[in-house]
């Protein structure tokens, strides 16, 4: 909600015209103020727009939505709050493998899980025998699919596994 407050804010040069008066000048103004802003502050934006363009047409207030035509560009941002973990950080990770902290760690760098996705794994998706479990969630692609388990980390899953709904008890 807060994110398309701030996207509101940025339509104030336009709010007082009734919307069939917004040309598309207007809202390429509007979308050239906010390219230096991030991908997802301008997206949002974009999509607060369409939206209320999309629903005056659909209203017949406007013949047309034209927001699709509009260059909205953003700032690629080069610093990222995440990194991979260098080759080394691994190796270190391994050498400190018998700490159980560690041993669930090294599971969502070999599986590429999230924290919270680890968290929810159940024992009863786990499928030692043939190499694989069920897992997964946020994006429809993400969800409840089928993950490797690497030889690798065999052992771990092994110390883990339990009679208990879940895989890892916090």
């Amino acid at each position: 909600v807060a994110h398309y407050k701030a996207a509101l804010k940025k339509c104030t040069p336009i709010m007082d015209k009734p919307i069939n008066i917004v040309t598309y000048q207007d809202i390429q103004t509007i979308a050239d103020n906010v390219s230096t802003m991030g991908k997802s502050s301008v997206m949002k934006l974009k999509g607060l727009i369409n939206g209320t363009f999309d629903l005056a047409r659909k209203h017949k207030y406007i013949p047309e939505n034209f927001i699709d035509d509009v260059e909205f560009n953003y700032c690629v941002k080069e610093d990222s709050i995440h990194s991979d973990f260098t080759d080394a950080e691994i190796k270190r990770l391994w050498e400190l493998s018998d700490d159980q902290e560690v041993k669930a760690l090294l599971i969502m760098i070999y599986t590429g899980l999230r924290c919270t996705e680890f968290m929810r794994i159940k024992n009863e998706n786990i499928h030692l025998k043939d190499r694989y479990f069920i897992g997964g969630m946020k994006t429809d692609a993400g969800k409840d699919r089928t993950i490797p388990i690497h030889e690798a980390i065999v052992p771990f899953f092994e110390y883990y596994i339990s009679d208990n709904e879940y895989f890892f008890l916090n």
